[in-house]
This record gives C-alpha cells, sequence and structure tokens, in this order.
C-alpha cells in the first residue's frame, strides 16, 4: 500500500512508496552480492545525493523540478555503488539495522536508540493506567477522553494523540527562576567562573516560554520577567564582572603624522573620549581637569566582561552578558504589573543598589551597556589577529571561530558594526567590523565535509559551524559576495548538506559531529545553523522580503505592522516534527527543566537550547510544508532570532536603541 513519509531533510509529504532511508537500505541489500560495504556507501554521501535529486531546493543551482521520482534516485545510486574502490569491499550493513562488525561507537549508539525507544511507542496503544500517569505529570492534557479511549478507537492512521503532547512550562518555569529566587546549591560552586552565562541561559530560557498574545500572533508584547529587585541584582552581578584596565598602546594600527595629523592603516580608529579619564569627583569641579593632566596622552580605556568577580576578561563571558543584558535592557520601565515591593525576608539579597525601589533594572541595564560600549570594543580589537582576520578568546588564548561570532555579535547588537561599504568614516563611534580578512578567516574554517571546525583544518563540529555561520550572516557575507569577490564565499551547499546529516535518523535530534550521538543542545546549534543557511538559497518570488536583509526581522516587522504573522519564503532543510518531538519526549524532565538525552540529567544549558532551538523549529520554519509534533498552542514558544538567541522583539529594540556616547 502507498504510504506517505517525511523526508528527514525537508519534512516534506510525499506520496510515494519508500523513504530516502528505505532506499538506501535497498540499495545497501542489493550491494551485498557486489561485496561493497555500509561504509563505502556513506563515504559517497549516497544519502544526501539521494536527497539532492529529490529535492531540488538542496542544489541551489538546480532548476529541474522533476527530479524528484524514485527511478532517478535508484539510477543515481546504482551508479554510485559501481564507482566504490575494492578497498572498501567488505561486510555491508544489514537489513535490521544490526552491524555484524560492532565498535565502540555503534555501540555507544544503539544503548542510545534502546534509551529513547521507550519514549516513542505509540500514545494511543497504552493502557488507560499509563496514560493517566502521562496525564498527572503534565505530559498529556487532563482529558478524560485520553484516558478512557482504546487504540480500537483510533483511525489506525498513526498515533492519534501525538498531537496533544505537552511542554512542562510551569516547571520549567519554576527550574530556570530558582536562580534569582534562591541561592544556587554548594554543587553550583563549579560554576563560578560562567556566572553571566548562567544568568543569560536561564533568563532566556524563561523568556522564552513567557505566553504570546491572545490572539497567537508571533509578535509577544515585551513584558518584565522578573521583579525589579530581581533585575537590580542581576545587573549589579554583571556589573561585577566588568573587568576594565587602561593602556597607552591604542588599539588600532598608527603609522605615520603627527598628533594632529596621523594616518591609519587600520580601519580600527578610535579618537579620544570622554570616558578615557576616570569620572571626575563631583564636589570638585576641576577634577576632570586635573585627571587629563595626570594622565599621558592617548591613554585609552578598555575592558571585557569576566566569568565572576576578579576573573579575566573573556570573549565568551562577554557575549553572555551583553545578551543577558540586552534581555534585561528592553523590558518595559513602565510596566508596572511586576515592578512590586519584594517582601522577602532575606537580609544578603543586597547586591543591588539600595535605589531599586526607585530606578528599573531596564534603565540600569541600557546606563551598563551604554558605559560599555566603547571601552569594550577597544577590547575587543585588541584580541584580533592582523596577519589572519581571526580573534583571540582573552588575551593570550586561542585564536578560534567562537570569538569571531561573540565579537560580531556584541558589536552589532551595541550599534557598532557598519557594513564594509558604509560611506561614514571609521571613528570610534561607528567603526567597520566586518573586512574581508575577518570574512576570509571564517570561511577558511570550513572543512572537507561540509562543516565548520573551530580554527581552519580542525574537524567539522556544530558549535562552531553555528559561530561561523551566524557571524557571516551578522555581517551580510553568507552568500554571493556583494564587493566583486574580496572575500571568500563559504560552500553553501556542502554545508547545507553536512548540517542535513547531522540529524539522526531514529531519534530525530542532533548530534554534533559526525558519527557522535545525539544531544539536546544540538537543537539549536544545528538547527538555528540549518536556519541560517538556508535563507541564502533561492528564495521564491516575493516582494515582501529583502534577500539581502534580515528575513527573521523583517517577518517581525511585517507581523506588527500587519497584525497577521507571515511565512518564510524558505523552508528548513530538516525534519522539524521529528526534532519536536524528541525535545518534548527524550528531553523533557517530568521535574521541569531539559536534559542532552534521557540517561542524563538536566541542567541549565541543556534547558536554555533545548528551548531555543524548539522556538527555531517552530518559528523559523515553512508551516506550508512542515509538520509539527505535540500541541502546537500549548507547545508555541516565543520566537527567538536564529543568529543572537535572544528573542526577537528583544533584537527589534536593542537595534533602535540610540546610544549617547560618542
Amino acid at each position: 500500500m502507498k504510504k506517505s513519509f517525511r523526508c528527514p531533510i525537508t519534512s516534506t509529504e510525499r506520496g510515494v512508496s519508500t523513504s530516502c532511508r528505505e532506499v538506501f537500505l535497498s540499495e545497501t541489500t542489493q550491494a551485498v552480492e557486489k561485496g561493497i560495504t555500509y561504509a563505502a556507501l556513506w563515504s559517497s554521501s549516497i544519502i544526501t545525493e539521494a536527497v539532492t535529486l529529490a529535492f531540488p531546493p538542496f542544489m541551489m543551482s538546480s532548476t529541474d523540478g522533476n527530479r524528484n521520482n524514485n527511478n532517478e534516485v535508484y539510477s543515481f545510486l546504482q551508479q554510485q555503488l559501481q564507482l566504490q574502490p575494492p578497498l572498501f569491499r567488505t561486510v555491508p550493513f544489514h537489513d535490521n539495522n544490526s552491524i555484524i562488525i560492532d565498535t565502540e561507537t555503534t555501540r555507544l549508539q544503539q544503548e542510545t536508540e534502546q534509551e529513547c525507544a521507550p519514549f516513542f511507542v505509540e500514545l494511543s496503544s497504552l493502557p488507560p493506567g499509563q496514560r493517566e500517569h502521562l496525564v498527572q505529570v503534565g505530559l498529556l492534557p487532563a482529558d478524560d477522553a485520553l484516558v478512557t479511549s482504546t487504540i480500537s478507537e483510533s483511525d489506525g492512521d498513526g498515533d492519534d494523540m501525538a498531537s496533544k503532547v505537552q511542554l512542562l512550562r510551569d516547571k520549567h518555569r519554576q527550574y530556570l527562576q530558582q536562580v534569582w529566587k534562591k541561592k544556587l546549591k554548594a554543587p553550583f560552586v563549579s560554576l563560578d567562573s560562567s556566572r553571566p552565562w548562567i544568568l543569560y541561559w536561564c533568563l532566556h530560557g524563561f523568556d522564552l516560554l513567557q505566553e504570546t498574545t491572545t490572539d497567537g500572533r508571533d509578535t509577544p508584547k515585551i513584558m518584565n520577567i522578573v521583579s525589579n529587585r530581581e533585575g537590580c541584582n542581576m545587573v549589579a552581578t554583571l556589573k561585577d564582572c566588568w573587568q576594565s584596565y587602561y593602556t597607552a598602546d591604542p588599539p588600532s594600527l598608527l603609522v605615520e603624522g603627527n598628533e594632529d595629523n596621523r594616518q591609519y592603516k587600520d580601519p580600527f580608529y578610535f579618537a579620544r573620549h570622554e570616558d578615557d579619564v576616570p569620572a571626575a569627583d563631583t564636589d570638585d569641579p576641576n577634577s576632570r581637569q586635573k585627571q587629563k593632566q595626570k594622565q599621558p596622552s592617548y591613554q585609552y580605556y578598555c575592558g571585557g566582561f569576566g566569568g565572576g568577580p576578579g576573573q579575566l576578561a573573556h570573549a565568551a563571558t562577554t557575549y553572555a552578558a551583553v545578551l543577558a543584558l540586552c534581555i534585561l535592557a528592553t523590558d518595559d520601565p513602565n510596566d508596572a504589573s511586576k515592578i512590586e515591593q519584594d517582601t522577602s525576608s532575606d537580609d544578603d539579597d543586597d547586591d543591588a543598589s539600595a535605589e531599586w525601589t526607585t530606578i528599573h533594572y531596564s534603565t540600569l541595564a541600557r546606563e551598563l551597556l551604554q558605559y560599555v560600549r566603547i571601552p569594550l570594543y577597544r577590547w575587543m580589537v585588541s584580541l584580533q589577529q592582523s596577519h589572519t582576520g581571526g580573534y583571540r578568546m582573552h588575551h593570550d588564548g586561542e585564536v578560534d571561530v567562537r570569538a569571531t561570532y561573540t565579537i560580531i555579535t556584541c558589536a552589532k547588537l551595541l550599534g557598532l558594526l557598519l557594513p564594509e561599504s558604509s560611506s561614514s568614516p571609521p571613528s570610534s563611534s561607528r567603526p567597520v567590523l566586518n573586512r574581508p580578512q575577518v570574512i576570509n578567516f571564517v570561511v577558511s574554517c570550513q572543512t572537507y565535509e561540509g562543516g565548520m571546525g573551530g580554527e581552519p583544518f580542525s574537524e567539522a563540529h556544530g558549535g562552531y559551524t553555528f559561530c561561523g555561520v551566524a557571524a557571516l550572516k551578522i555581517m551580510d557575507a553568507l552568500g554571493p559576495g556583494k564587493d566583486g569577490g574580496a572575500h571568500k564565499q563559504l560552500d553553501t551547499t556542502a554545508l547545507l548538506g553536512w548540517l542535513a546529516r547531522r540529524q539522526m535518523a531514529y531519534e530525530g535530534g542532533f548530534s554534533g559531529r559526525s558519527n557522535k550521538l545525539v544531544d539536546g543542545c544540538y537543537s539549536f546549534w544545528q538547527g538555528a545553523a540549518l536556519a541560517i543557511a538556508s535563507s541564502c538559497g533561492q528564495w521564491e518570488e516575493s516582494v515582501t522580503y529583502d534577500k539581502d536583509g534580515d528575513p527573521w526581522l523583517q517577518r517581525y516587522q511585517l507581523s506588527c505592522r500587519d497584525n497577521k504573522e507571515f511565512d518564510l519564503p524558505f523552508p528548513l532543510f530538516f525534519d522539524v516534527g521529528m526534532l519536536e518531538r524528541y525535545i518534548l519526549l527524550c528531553a523533557q524532565e517530568i521535574s521541569g527543566g531539559l536534559r542532552d538525552k534521557p540517561s542524563k540529567p538536566r541542567d541549565f544549558y541543556h534547558t536554555c537550547y533545548n528551548l531555543s532551538g524548539l522556538s527555531v523549529a517552530q518559528h523559523c520554519s515553512n508551516r506550508r510544508v512542515d509538520t509539527s509534533y505535540g500541541d502546537a498552542q500549548q507547545t508555541r514558544l516565543s520566537p527567538t532570532h536564529p543568529c543572537y538567541n535572544i528573542r526577537i522583539d528583544r533584537v527589534a529594540a536593542i537595534l533602535d536603541a540610540i546610544w549617547t556616547t560618542p
């Protein structure tokens, strides 16, 4: 009987007799007689090429819309089988998915599939007692019909209860808000150098769980998510992580010229600023002039955020601190519903200023961001390697693509990143970051597999791939060059292929590298990278979107303007429903929080990135072709921006901010 299947790349429903996986296994069976191994089949990327033939959007240069029939897929597979070298002609992969030659990798994969298998049972086939238990823990809604119905009442076309699976919103909120509601327990001392990260993970995860507007629009209203005391304490904690210093060496390459007429070979030019001198003593009107006279000419104030008070400034914790401050800074100071008096009896909770009752934390967060903008940028510039274009994570630290992404993201959100073609002269308030050297360094991190490593010639990794792809998108350098080829271009076809192959065929979640296990956090790292990479393909004709802009931000602005949802003009190249199923069934801890896989404990990190991946799957997909899993309304999160990973309405608000620092 002819059945529908969902391709693991596009999730498109197609009425054909077999799936891509079934095609592959069928060809593998035929290959037994030829002595060709499963390894040989995999090494030739047959799965990817079969999907390429079946789905033209995957190959952006393909225009043949009729190449989606199985005959051509079989023909291509047969040709590839004949090209395999005799070196790989040993034992093949069995039809029943059992492997004759076990390795540690295959054993771990089998164990992972076995621990996920109990979560993938058809809910409608469970006895009423077990379904009642699922209702009690919150995974199914409190509906008597669900508990008493039997499998015989189903129409037989699949699990009719799959659309009822719930997101444990309240439990996840309670788990996340313990960070600012009460003191963390002793084991968290190991995360002392990750204070900005903990705040960001919990704030962002909690933020995504905020309810959308009542009409279901994709543009939730920004509302305060913490009390004023809690918000002020967070700002104070991040302020304590700020590490600054003065240097007589400007973070730019000065060449020739006198003090009044200097020439700069590098666009990272910084003029003198008022904040180059410590704040004046308000009691002495002449103190500022005295401070200037004490310091040598061209003294530069620089700094970044460390993991905790007194710790080394680091690009990763700086990124987390800036994102956390952006979340807090875009809350509404006029929303009185959350500015309540804190009646807590905890006398030790005095980290914030005594003015917490009169000054809203969003104001304090904006003031802190404004204060650190220029010194932070100077510090970030000082981390660059001029001969490669890459950045260090900290002074004397490693050079990798993470640093480039975190620096580019902070600069963009704080209004310090301009297009390369900008006619404005570089200055401290309008510098240019995305030079061809920076872009070339990121592109050089792409590997032969198609993904990206942390540095050139290293293994492709999901986290590094996201950092590279997102950095290029923010710099408007993902896709054809607009500067006459001044910088290298990423192989987006190979990139999409590697990313799509990271979705596990059975579990539905993503792995971080080839031959690795599924991990819930890659729901975002790989899912968001796919969302970003998908946007650089051939879009359908549309007058709504500007291809050279930010499609997610454009959609948000259009939704606000017209008070309705707009679909993205490109699909996601992965199975959205399978990813949502993994997150909702395998990653949720019934007591709150989300995890790597069922055998792992919950933590703030995986809670944040599982929710972020779920948000990407819900809001970056094309619902005309993608089918979701679970209760579409109850599991719906606020939309996150796939490049910055904070709520998209907050991205719009912070990008519109007017910074007064010169």
